[in-house]
């Protein structure tokens, strides 16, 4: 039962039978199929990582390294610390600091980002180039300028860190500071103050 395949090597055939071998006097030994293995060594690769240390009962040479490390170093794991801005921001000399609210629903940063903003970002460094930095729903921030302490859903504010002061709102005006290019540049010539 089965399919014989020869090989010529070196001037000798070689016979092989693909299926169950006979065993002396017995019935020949069922083989598990190819299909069969196949699905149990998916299965395996399905299961949970705890399942899986369960059943290899043993660390990974990751977890190893890890555990050596820490052995080296006291014994104990690190806090990471992040590099918090202060709050207020410092604002050096020839620089104006621009805080935008936005709704982070039509898009949220790093990716895939919101137009908006973006576009508002492009316009102020045509004009400005590097003179005029932009935070964009910076907590501290939104928790001094917004009343609600969030980020809310159809905004776009802007405000001046530095004079602490509502240059734009669209919740109050109603449309887009962004639908007009000679408002937006008039608006820019009027408000953002940059040295």
């Amino acid at each position: 039962a089965g399919f014989a395949t020869k090989f010529l090597l070196h001037d000798e055939v070689q016979s092989f039978v693909v299926g169950a071998a006979p065993s002396a006097g017995f019935r020949p030994a069922p083989l598990v199929s190819a299909t069969t293995q196949r699905s149990a060594v998916l299965k395996l690769l399905r299961r949970p990582r705890e399942v899986q240390d369960i059943i290899k009962r043993g660390k990974t040479a990751k977890e190893k390294q890890a555990d050596r490390s820490l052995a080296r170093q006291g014994g104990k794991k690190k806090r990471k610390t992040g590099n918090k801005a202060a709050w207020p921001v410092e604002i050096p000399e020839g620089l104006t600091y621009l805080h935008v609210e936005y709704d982070q629903n039509e898009g949220a940063f790093p990716k895939p980002g919101n137009k908006e903003v973006l576009d508002f970002m492009k316009a102020l460094e045509v004009k400005h180039k590097h003179k005029v930095r932009i935070l964009t729903n910076y907590r501290p921030a939104l928790k001094e300028y917004s009343p609600t302490g969030k980020w809310r859903n159809g905004t776009f504010e802007v405000t001046d860190v530095g004079a602490n002061q509502l240059l734009y709102s669209k919740l109050q005006t109603g449309f887009s500071l962004l639908t007009d290019e000679a408002y937006l540049q008039s608006w820019m010539d009027r408000y953002v103050k940059a040295a």
